[in-house]
């Protein structure tokens, strides 16, 4: 493809891309492209401006994308989900702490959920003031559609719990 063709750069003309293209965009133009003789050069392309902008990473984590999730002080009681990352990326879960609120007994279960099965993580057994440091086996990947998800067994007025987790993106 000549350069005035290239999708990618059509698309991102006048704009600094490196700083500017984001996981949605870049797999837009990736999931539209038909491997070809012809569009060899756009995909060397997608590849190294993908590099360069932090969109994939040909060795781990991308730099620059960790983060802690949190559901908040939760109350009610039955399934949350803590966190679902976007369309096309794809992140590690690191560690999961559950914070309680009030004193009275507490009981959460972590799962992977692919939106029909739940896989369990975890299970905190009945707890009550102490923060939890859950222990998994790892690592665990997650993406949008096997996320992070939670049953709240037993919480209740003044007795929550917040549940946190600690990712990094992958891809």
């Amino acid at each position: 493809m000549h350069d005035e063709a290239n999708k990618l750069f059509t698309d991102f003309v006048g704009k600094d891309v490196l700083d500017g293209i984001t996981a949605n965009n870049f797999d837009t133009l990736k999931n539209n492209a038909f491997i070809t003789p012809e569009n060899m050069q756009f995909m060397r392309d997608m590849l190294t401006v993908g590099w360069l902008s932090g969109q994939i990473s040909s060795s781990g984590p991308m730099p620059g994308t960790g983060s802690v999730k949190t559901t908040g002080n939760v109350e009610a009681t039955g399934n949350l989900d803590v966190f679902q990352p976007e369309a096309g990326e794809v992140f590690r879960l690191q560690s999961i702490s559950i914070d309680p609120s009030g004193s009275g007994s507490k009981r959460v279960i972590g799962y992977l959920y692919d939106g029909t099965t739940q896989t369990e993580i975890f299970d905190t057994g009945n707890f009550t003031t102490e923060a939890e440091e859950i222990k998994f086996q790892g690592p665990l990947f997650i993406d949008n559609i096997t996320y992070f998800r939670v049953n709240i067994i037993a919480a209740g007025a003044g007795n929550g719990s917040e549940i946190k987790c600690a990712v990094i993106r992958e891809r």
